[in-house]
């Protein structure tokens, strides 16, 4: 599933490709030679065409 995580330090959003999109509350964690960056998850919206498709799932990601 093609999720747009939406970060601080990029507000226009990357694309990730993950299995499911994390819930409200849950913890990401970014690894960087320099250690772990982690993250709160703050929102997620689904959108939906008018057919009711998924069409993207936007996840807005705060810094802990």
């Amino acid at each position: 599933m093609k999720i747009t995580l939406i970060t601080e330090t990029k507000p226009q959003g990357f694309e990730v490709e993950w299995p499911c999109a994390p819930g409200t509350g849950d913890w990401v964690g970014f690894r960087y030679p320099g250690g772990l960056e982690g993250h709160q998850v703050a929102t997620v919206e689904y959108v939906a065409d008018r057919d009711h498709a998924l069409v993207e799932v936007r996840v807005t990601l705060e810094r802990t």
